[in-house]
Order: structure tokens, then C-alpha cells, then sequence
């Protein structure tokens, strides 16, 4: 399903729903991965012709793309939690995403000696594409207490942070 799709989708389903799930401006986009990517291009002006847009993004482990990092509109904040050794998305291109000078936050949190799958709890393994994969129980805890305090304090920093 294209990215643009998924996010019509993801408002229709919250929006819509008969118990008054959630306001429009506090929907929050969250993904690991190729999943985190779609959340940052979820942020960017690109997606402006929706009439909705979500409060913040988390992007897990995502790949940070020239592009992303050249795109200098987003449409709210953004939270990127990586691992320093991840050789699936390279973290500096992260770390140059973050750097740029922005009209909403963005911060990185890189996680010191965690890799890829840092927040998948399942056996260490190398991957079918070579990518160590390893879970890191404290990266994983302290990435969703950091989501859940932004959250509730709609409080957002800038820069690269390490842990």
C-alpha cells in the first residue's frame, strides 16, 4: 500500500471510530524500520494535502534518506531512536537529519552498543540480509518511557542525544 494511502487510512480508522478514539490533533505515528521511514515521510510537507496531520512521529531504527534529510518542512515534531551500531540504516544519516534546522523539533536518541532489532525481543541472530540483529531490554523500556513522557507533556527536544 503507497505511504500517502496508509496515512489516509491510519486517520480514517481513528477518526472514525464510533467510541471517539482520539481528537485529530493528538493521533501519533509510530514505526520500526522501513515502518519508521513511513513515519518520517508521514511528517513531511510532502503529506500536506491531507486536511490531518499527526501530533509527532517515532521513528524506530528508520532509514534517513537524502531526501528526508533534505526536506526542511515538517508538520510536527519528531522523536528518531537508533542504535550506534546498526548496520541495516546507517545512524549518521540520521545524526544529519537531526542536525538541520527545523520549524518543529527533531531529535535523535542513539542508543550506545545496540543494533537493528534493538527493540525486538527475540534470540540474537544475523538476518537474511547480514544485519546483526540483537534486542537490548534497557534501550527498548527507555525508548517507550521517553514516548509515553512526550506524550503526556507534548514536550519535545532538538539534537542528538546519546544513551
Amino acid at each position: 500500500m503507497p505511504r500517502p494511502l496508509q496515512k489516509e487510512l491510519s486517520f480514517i480508522i481513528v477518526l472514525n471510530h464510533p467510541h471517539d478514539l482520539a481528537k485529530a490533533n493528538e493521533v501519533y505515528i509510530m514505526g520500526y524500520s522501513n515502518g519508521g521511514t513511513t513515519a518520517l515521510v508521514s511528517m513531511t510537507t510532502q503529506e500536506s494535502d491531507h486536511p490531518h496531520h499527526f501530533a509527532a512521529a517515532f521513528a524506530v531504527a528508520p532509514g534517513c534518506s537524502p531526501s528526508l534529510q533534505h526536506s526542511a518542512l515538517y508538520t510536527g515534531p519528531i522523536m528518531i531512536f537508533m542504535d550506534d551500531k546498526d548496520d541495516a540504516n546507517n545512524p549518521e544519516c540520521c545524526r544529519e537529519l537531526t542536525k538541520k534546522k527545523r520549524s518543529v523539533p527533531v531529535q535523535m536518541i542513539e542508543y550506545q552498543d545496540a543494533n537493528h532489532e534493538f527493540v525486538l525481543d527475540v534470540p540474537s541472530h544475523v538476518g537474511d540480509h547480514g544485519w546483526a540483529l540483537t534486542y537490548n531490554p534497557v534501550a527498548e523500556k527507555d525508548m517507550m518511557q521517553t514516548i509515553i513522557a512526550a506524550i503526556k507533556t507534548k514536550k519535545f527536544a532538538k539534537g542528538v542525544e546519546s544513551r
